[in-house]
């Protein structure tokens, strides 16, 4: 019985080494940089999944967000399963509705806990009234996102 504690202990105390190491870990953090569109052009956007800006989420069932509008099916196909669909509206300053950006967004295989965190790799085609459209690849490391929803933060 002494053993079997001592081994119930050892295993709570690695599990709770091994959550510490990977929510501090300083390796995971993501560098910010601005977007280089075309000409040198700068751009700077941010995206939200609320409902009242993303009027359409999809994905394969697999994960707790709802799918919008509930009557939209859920990605089925193996190859497109592990992906996240979505329409999202585009925002000026004043918070008006100006374009929109369809996004396709999966985890990358390149995701690593301990070294590079967890990589979502997405590509976006943004429409802007009166400017135009843009296509986009993103690369994105979501747990510095998960740790703030988680933590509060």
């Amino acid at each position: 019985m002494k053993y079997f504690l001592l081994f119930l202990f050892g295993l709570l105390l690695g599990a709770l080494l091994c959550a510490a190491v990977l929510w501090f870990n300083p390796l995971t953090g993501e560098p910010r940089s601005a977007p280089l569109l075309a000409h040198g052009v700068t751009a700077e956007l941010h995206t939200s999944l609320r409902a009242e800006d993303a009027p359409l989420l999809t994905h394969g069932g697999d994960r707790l967000l709802l799918t919008r509008p509930e009557s939209v099916p859920e990605l089925w196909e193996d190859l497109i399963r592990p992906m996240i669909a979505s329409v999202q509206w585009l925002r000026n300053a004043e918070g008006e509705v100006i374009g929109t950006a369809s996004r396709l967004g999966a985890y990358s295989r390149q995701t690593n806990p301990l070294r590079t965190g967890f990589i979502v790799e997405s590509t976006w085609l943004l429409s802007v009234d009166g400017a135009g459209m843009a296509f986009a690849v993103q690369r994105e490391n979501v747990w510095p996102v998960f740790k703030d929803v988680v933590g509060g933060g």
